[in-house]
């Protein structure tokens, strides 16, 4: 499956929100081809009245994009983000693998290294997340009249918003503050590089029940849940568009994602980039082995 995270705004959230987690929310699909992701872009993006962010304008249809192969790109290949996760070998080496894909279609690659404080800046995202939880647990105990109830909840999601229940209005926006100074820090990595490419998640894919709360403290399954996370809240909290590549499979037949993400606004760009990767990789006919274990 290949996935896109559009640009914030390019999909308006309304009528019910605007602002969902301080811009943190992008609504799109997975779909099993680029041009199908391009397409529905095409048909469900626009500039809705009354929203609190609005995407950069497009040059064409996204669609178009997809027809044509991209420029020769800078591309800077992330595989570590510090801190004491360390990314699994199976999914560097699926960025070495797609480095390799993207030299060979004519892109010009090279290793890179973040240009903003990868831990840091997830902690503040950890953080508003909580915030959304029990933003989200409110929002829907008011829209169903339904009291709020723990035994309605995973013990995550209940931690989660509890957790979000302790935060201030005050705390919440210096939470907010450096989040964005450190989106900042983020966009400077565009000045040299057209694309970066990461893996989607730190981690291969895990057994069912990896994340489950109940088997260890929520302080742990908060320490597996940033193997899955920290890569991906770098285009979420920044409001950037990212595709997510399904280019690699490991010795147990698992498939290993990777993230090309742009500048905002570069969906063309990703797109017209993704085309051309599909067409010289293609995906839609492999699946992986199902375990009945």
């Amino acid at each position: 499956m290949f996935g896109l995270k559009p640009t914030r705004a390019r999909n308006p959230l309304g009528p019910f929100y605007g602002d969902a987690g301080s811009g943190i929310v992008s609504e799109h699909a997975v779909t099993r081809s680029v041009r199908d992701s391009a397409l529905l872009l095409d048909l469900t993006s626009r500039l809705g009245a009354g929203e609190p962010y609005y995407a950069p304008k497009r040059e064409s249809s996204f669609l178009s994009a997809t027809e044509r192969d991209p420029r020769p790109l800078r591309v800077g290949v992330v595989t570590e983000a510090g801190g004491e996760n360390a990314t699994h070998e199976d999914c560097i080496e699926a960025c070495q693998k797609a480095g390799k894909l993207l030299s060979d279609l004519g892109h010009f690659v090279e290793d890179a290294k973040f240009t903003h404080d990868a831990i840091a800046y997830h902690r503040r995202c950890v953080h508003i997340f909580a915030a959304m939880a029990n933003w989200a647990v409110n929002d829907w105990a008011r829209r169903t009249g339904k009291p709020i109830s723990e035994a309605d909840f995973e013990p995550f999601t209940w931690f989660l918003y509890q957790r979000g229940q302790k935060i201030s209005s005050g705390e919440y926006l210096l939470i907010v503050q450096d989040m964005q100074r450190y989106t900042r820090d983020i966009a400077r990595f565009f000045n040299r590089f057209d694309v970066m490419v990461t893996p989607a998640m730190m981690v291969p894919p895990p057994p069912l029940g990896y994340l489950a709360a109940e088997k260890e403290t929520i302080s742990q399954a908060a320490t597996r849940m940033m193997s899955y996370t920290l890569f991906c809240f770098i285009a979420n909290g920044a409001g950037l568009p990212s595709a997510s590549l399904p280019l690699h499979w490991n010795d147990d037949g698992l498939p290993i994602g990777v993230l090309a993400t742009g500048q905002a606004g570069s969906e063309e760009l990703l797109f017209s980039l993704a085309a051309q990767v599909e067409r010289a990789l293609p995906w839609s006919a492999r699946a992986p082995k199902i375990s009945a274990l």
